[in-house]
């Protein structure tokens, strides 16, 4: 059978308990300016890439330590290729085996390991994954998926992929085809609004391959815009470059483990150059190409540094996490944005497929080499294949029901109920997949009081129900903490504290509380904020987690380090060993002189430090210049520690510098 089910045992971090409190979107896009980009590459630059994840949940709870899982895969074969897919970790392409040359086509990671780096916290490294939506690895990178087993127009099986995307509301569909005789996988993914407005859009496809001393990555063009970051100047800025020199240091950065740091650059091809191609010392290829309108690509490697190297193991076990991405993308780089319009539907077809060249071709100069890679997947893959599959695609991609492999959430089916005529009807959301997180907004649908409930809505259709519900029923203190949550996300911030003011005169609710201190902390008004916070948390029947993390984080903000002491020292000692609690406790314990537990802190492993996080590393390198600063028997100064930071080993366990400062 082409389409099988299969378990796989693998060593997983897992994911625990989601976090219960909303984090709100930011009030600002990213920090990042475009002086250095040419006046055509300036449209949609930072538009909408402010954090935001609301409706979900933060993922920021998993396993420290390994443990033996078996974990479901989907397998889609012919004679040539295997594709496995992960369906309850956001579909993600675990292999691409290559069974004529019996070898991996991707980074399969030999682990599942969480790390900080999603829009949802938890993410792991490997494979390939499609994200969607906003900036950044998407909101289900982590959450189960639908899939489904359908058969094309020739009665060969193929696999569907779909869920409902709750924050910007639009479906998400994947159909992968693999028919005898195919050495391509084909990928075919479409993004439908079916909202009556425009929705700005985030979307690239992220494939992690190998990274070895001497591969060289190619694309349809030389031209780029880059990436450019300088800590030590707190500057972030996009500049146009060309390969295969962008940052003029005279490194070749075609060469992705020559870069001394993490990196990443976007090639601006045209609709005919879409694709890209990464070649190793030994001539194996790995090549994708997509249809014209998904025509941009990226690299992104860690860097040849310590901060970069400890990256990759951090991600996977020691010695076998070494792995860079060459990504596709809708627009010039990830901080554009551009809209899709109310009611349409973008579609977007991609090929995968891998080959041997001559060694000698990578390493000749790089128009001359990028020419000659150019034709190679030209001929696999020329515009006329590209096109033709395309349009098979296109007619089999509404193509109803098929036979349900895996499950994804209850929202889509709930938002069935809500309206029917929001869901595409060719895509299936099964009514028992409706639980506990959706039964208290079910509830509103059907008219009745709403019930407490753990998740969160966002969005206007959903804040009219809350209206509808609460203009016949104010005394609901909940619903108004829901309503109030749901006007911060539209920005309608004095309306939020609003809501949240009526919910208290209601009945202290603690999340309303907490959500009022948020809004002081965006004042910089952290007195108010701990006031708030110390009522919120005397309210709760026991102190938790979620809390105790951010009460510590304002607590260190206002530079309060008694008080946070004193907080941190009443924890029950399962939240005090808390990865978050200590680290948000850590500045006040080392301005306190806790050395005690400042030792033990270094000596632990770490698993939710987030991308471009450094506050742990910094902290040893001020807690080892004070070590010396008593020992010479001189004062602990800023000036100082800026003269001792060079001389200061950082260990390899607590490294995670993007750039050396």
């Amino acid at each position: 059978m082409p389409v099988k089910i299969h378990v796989v045992s693998l060593p997983i971090t897992e994911l625990q308990d989601e976090n219960p409190l909303p984090f709100f979107r930011a009030r600002e896009d990213k920090a990042v300016t475009d002086g250095g980009l040419l006046p055509e590459e300036r449209d949609g630059f930072n538009w909408e890439t402010g954090f935001r994840v609301l409706p979900y949940r933060i993922q920021d709870a998993y396993a420290p330590e390994f443990e033996e899982r078996s974990i479901k895969t989907i397998v889609l074969e012919n004679e040539f290729l295997r594709a496995s897919f992960l369906p309850d970790y956001g579909g993600r392409l675990y292999s691409l085996w290559d069974k004529e040359k019996s070898r991996e086509m991707l980074f399969s990671n030999p682990v599942l390991k969480m790390g900080n780096l999603a829009l949802r916290n938890a993410w792991f490294s490997g494979g390939i994954e499609w994200n969607f939506g906003h900036f950044g690895h998407g909101f289900q990178t982590c959450a189960p998926m639908f899939f489904n087993q359908l058969k094309d127009e020739a009665g060969n099986e193929f696999l569907r992929m779909y869920e409902f995307e709750r924050c910007k509301r639009l479906f998400f569909q994947m159909d992968f085809h693999l028919p005898p005789g195919a050495r391509h996988l084909t990928v075919h993914f479409r993004i439908m609004n079916t909202r009556n407005i425009d929705v700005p859009l985030f979307l690239w496809t992220n494939i992690a391959v190998r990274e070895e001393d001497g591969c060289r990555v190619f694309s349809g063009t030389e031209e780029v815009v880059i990436l450019v970051e300088k800590p030590s100047e707190n500057v972030r800025f996009l500049r146009h470059g060309k390969l295969p020199d962008p940052l003029d240091q005279g490194i070749d950065h075609t060469y992705p483990t020559n870069i001394h740091h993490a990196e990443e650059y976007f090639y601006q091809n045209d609709a005919d150059q879409a694709w890209e191609a990464i070649v190793y010392p030994d001539g194996e290829m790995f090549y994708e190409r997509s249809s014209g309108n998904y025509p941009y690509r990226k690299m992104f490697c860690w860097g040849a540094h310590e901060g970069g190297k400890r990256w990759q193991d951090f991600l996977s076990r020691p010695g076998e996490g070494a792995y860079l991405e060459i990504q596709s993308g809708l627009f010039r780089s990830q901080l554009h944005t551009g809209p899709i319009p109310a009611g349409e539907t973008i579609s977007i077809t991609q090929l995968f497929g891998g080959t041997d060249v001559n060694p000698a071709v990578k390493d000749r100069p790089y128009s001359e080499s990028r020419a000659e890679i150019q034709n190679i997947v030209s001929g696999y893959l020329d515009e006329t294949i590209v096109q033709n599959e395309h349009e098979r695609c296109l007619n089999l991609a509404q193509k109803p029901g098929g036979v349900p492999l895996h499950r994804g959430s209850g929202w889509g089916a709930l938002e069935q109920r809500r309206d029917a005529g929001f869901v595409p009807v060719h895509l299936t959301f099964l009514s028992e997949t409706i639980t506990e997180e959706q039964a208290g907004w079910e509830k509103l649908i059907r008219q009745e009081p709403f019930a407490a409930s753990g998740s969160f809505m966002t969005g206007q259709e959903w804040i009219s129900l809350m209206e509808q519900s609460l203009s016949s029923n104010p005394d609901q203190p909940e619903l108004w903490t829901h309503l109030g949550i749901a006007a911060y996300e539209e920005k309608e911030y004095e309306r939020a504290m609003e809501c949240w003011q009526k919910s208290l005169a209601l009945r202290p609710v603690p999340l309303a509380l907490r959500n009022l201190a948020l809004l002081d902390v965006a004042k910089n008004d952290f007195e108010a904020a701990i006031q708030r916070m110390d009522a919120a948390v005397e309210l709760l029947p026991t102190i938790n987690r979620a809390y105790a993390e951010e009460y510590l984080l304002w607590l260190k903000q206002a530079q309060n380090y008694t008080k946070a002491d004193q907080f941190y020292q009443s924890l029950p000692e399962a939240l005090k060993t808390g990865e978050r609690v200590q680290l948000n406790y850590a500045r006040s314990a080392f301005e306190l002189g806790k050395k005690d537990f400042l030792e033990a802190l270094f000596e632990r492993n770490f698993s939710t430090i987030r991308e471009g996080e450094t506050e742990i590393t910094d902290l040893w390198v001020e807690f080892q210049a004070k070590i010396v600063a008593e020992r010479r028997g001189v004062a602990y100064t800023e000036t100082f520690l800026k003269e001792i930071t060079p001389t200061i080993i950082i260990p390899r366990r607590l490294d995670f510098r993007l750039v050396n400062k």
